[in-house]
């Protein structure tokens, strides 16, 4: 169980420094001179809010393996 705590964290990790990239970026407000079109642009917000579902949800798998 051990070993698969282990690679639930490193996924966790792994996820959040993505996600805190694409925050970063997405914070810069030069979204429309990197990323071509509107519709990347939205989608691009919406990977970001299921990013952080899924980092939530490997956090409350943690936390439950941990207890």
């Amino acid at each position: 169980m051990e070993d698969f705590l282990a690679r639930l964290i490193i996924e966790k990790q792994e996820l959040q420094e993505k996600a805190d990239k694409l925050r970063s970026f997405l914070g810069k407000g030069k979204e429309t001179e990197v990323v071509v079109g509107k519709i990347q642009f939205a989608l691009l917000h919406i990977q970001i809010k299921a990013m952080d579902t899924y980092l939530e949800c490997l956090g409350a798998r943690i936390k439950d393996l941990e207890d």
